[in-house]
C-alpha cells in the first residue's frame, strides 16, 4: 500500500515537470527559431527588460533633488506611489548606494534567496522515505526557472524581495516560531501590505502577543523609513512618496488600461473589466481603443465600487471556511487570495506561491507517501497540473493570458480549501493543545 502510494506521488511530479517543460516549450519556441529578426519574447517586449527598476530612476532624481522640475513624460512618473516605505527606500539604496550595479545587486539578491530556500526545501524533502533524486529538479527548477521568476527578474520588479520576507514569515511559522514570523511578516509589510493578512494564522492560534509585537515593529519601521526618506522629518517622508497618488489611483488602478500590458495581471477586478470590454464590443475582437489608455473612467469605478465589497465578503467567506483547517491548506488558501482579489495582481506575484507549493510537496512526501494521510490521487493530479500551469509562459493565450489564470487560480483556491492537508505540525499542535505529544508526531518532525 504505501510502496503503491510512493509511485502515484512519483507520478504526478513527473506529470507536473513534463506539462511545465512542454509549455515553456512552446511558448519558447517561436522566439527561438525567429530570434534575432522577430519582436517575439515570452515574457515581455525587450524595452521593458528590468522596467520596474530603471523606471524609478526618474523619481529617484526627484527626491534627490525636491527642486527638479518633474517633467510628466519622464518614464516612471507612477513610482513610487504604489509602494510602501520600505520598498521607496531599497528602490533608492539599488538605484543610489549600489548605482551603477543595482540590477546586479536586485538579481543576485534575489536568486540567492530563491536558492537557499529552494536548498533548505530540499534538504527537508530527501531525508522523507518517498523522495526520489529527480524531486530536486521540480524544487530548483520551479523557483529559479519558473515564470513568476523570470518575471519578476525581467522586470526588477520589487517583488523579488518581498518574496524573501513573505517566505522567511511562512518558514518561522511552519517551525513554530510565532515571534520571529510576526517581526519578519511585519517588515515585509512596509514593502507592500499584504504579508500583514498572515497575521490571521497567528489569531486563529491565539498568538496575541507575537501579533502586538509584529505591528510593533511595522509601526517602527514605517517610521524609519520615513525619516530616511523625508531627511529627517518623516512627514515630509509621506509627501515626498505620495504625492500624485490620486492621479495613479484613477489611471492606473481604476482606469482601461492597454490591453497588451494588463495580460499580465490576472486580479479578479482585471477580470471584470475585461468582461466589460467584451460586452462593450460583443466579441473577443477588441476594437482599437482598447490598445490604449481610456480617457472614460465611469465604468471603472462602477466596477470598482461592485468588486470592492465583493472582494471583502469573498475573503471573509474563506477565512470562515479556512479557519479550522491545517495549516497548509491556510497559508495556501490565503497566498492564493493574495494573487488574486488585489486591484493589481502582475504576474510576478505568483511568487508566493512557491512556499506554499513546497510545503505541498513536502507534505505528500513525508505524510501522505507514508501512509500516515489518505490522499485522492485525483486531487494530487489536479492541484499539480494546475500549479503547472501557473508556472509556465503563456503568450498563445495573447491578451487573455491574466484573465485565464485567474480562473485557474480560482479553481486551486477550492481545490486546496476543500481538500484536507494535515501535517506533523498540525499533530503537534493539537497534542500539544491537550498537554501531550504523541510519539508518532514526534518522529514526523525529528
Amino acid at each position: 500500500m504505501i510502496l503503491d502510494q510512493q509511485r502515484r506521488i512519483e507520478h504526478a511530479v513527473w506529470i507536473y515537470l513534463a506539462c511545465v517543460f512542454f509549455l515553456t516549450v512552446v511558448a519558447w519556441a517561436p522566439y527561438l527559431i525567429h530570434w534575432p529578426e522577430s519582436d517575439y519574447f515570452p515574457l515581455s517586449h525587450f524595452r521593458e527588460r528590468f522596467s520596474d527598476l530603471a523606471h524609478f530612476a526618474s523619481v529617484h532624481q526627484k527626491l534627490t533633488n525636491p527642486d527638479l522640475e518633474d517633467f510628466a513624460h519622464l518614464a516612471g512618473t507612477m513610482f513610487p506611489k504604489n509602494y510602501g516605505p520600505l520598498a521607496v527606500v531599497l528602490y533608492l539604496f539599488l538605484l543610489g548606494s549600489c548605482s551603477p550595479y543595482g540590477v546586479v545587486v536586485f538579481l543576485s539578491i534575489f536568486v540567492g534567496a530563491l536558492t537557499i530556500a529552494s536548498f533548505l526545501l530540499w534538504r527537508a524533502a530527501r531525508r522523507s522515505p518517498g523522495y526520489r533524486p529527480f524531486m530536486a529538479v521540480a524544487i530548483f527548477g520551479t523557483s529559479l526557472l519558473a515564470f513568476p521568476t523570470a518575471q519578476a527578474e525581467m522586470r526588477g520588479n520589487i517583488e523579488g524581495l518581498l518574496w524573501i520576507g513573505y517566505a522567511a514569515g511562512i518558514g518561522y511559522m511552519f517551525l513554530q516560531k510565532w515571534g520571529k514570523s510576526a517581526s519578519v511578516l511585519a517588515i515585509a509589510s512596509c514593502i507592500k501590505p499584504y504579508p500583514l493578512f498572515l497575521f490571521v494564522i497567528l489569531f486563529w492560534r491565539r498568538k496575541y502577543k507575537q501579533i502586538a509585537l509584529g505591528c510593533f515593529v511595522l509601526l517602527v519601521t514605517t517610521i524609519g523609513c520615513l525619516t530616511l526618506i523625508g531627511k529627517g522629518n518623516p512627514r515630509q517622508g509621506v509627501d515626498r512618496i505620495h504625492g500624485g497618488s490620486a492621479v495613479f489611483f484613477a489611471d492606473y488602478i481604476v482606469g482601461f488600461r492597454d490591453v497588451r500590458e494588463i495580460v499580465e495581471d490576472q486580479s479578479l477586478f482585471q477580470t471584470s473589466k475585461s468582461i466589460a470590454r467584451v460586452v462593450k464590443a460583443r466579441s473577443f475582437h477588441l476594437p482599437l481603443e482598447n490598445y490604449d489608455l481610456q480617457s472614460s473612467l465611469r465604468i471603472g469605478y462602477i466596477l470598482l465600487a461592485i468588486y470592492v465589497p465583493f472582494a471583502a465578503i469573498f475573503v471573509i467567506w474563506v477565512v470562515f471556511r479556512i479557519r479550522k483547517r491545517p495549516f497548509l491548506n491556510q497559508v495556501f488558501s490565503l497566498s492564493i487570495c493574495l494573487t488574486i482579489l488585489p486591484l493589481m495582481a502582475g504576474d510576478y506575484t505568483l511568487t508566493i506561491l512557491y512556499i506554499p507549493m513546497g510545503l505541498f510537496l513536502l507534505f505528500l512526501l513525508r505524510d501522505v507517501s507514508t501512509g500516515r494521510v489518505p490522499f485522492p490521487q485525483a486531487r494530487m493530479l489536479s492541484i499539480l497540473l494546475l500549479c503547472a500551469w501557473l508556472m509556465a509562459p503563456q503568450p498563445i493565450l495573447g491578451i487573455w493570458a491574466g484573465d485565464v489564470r485567474a480562473m485557474v487560480l480560482l479553481c486551486l483556491l477550492f481545490l486546496v480549501m476543500d481538500t484536507p492537508m494535515p501535517m506533523a505540525l498540525d499533530s503537534v499542535q493539537e497534542s500539544g493543545a491537550n498537554g501531550s505529544e504523541t510519539v508518532e508526531s514526534r518522529q514526523l518532525t525529528a
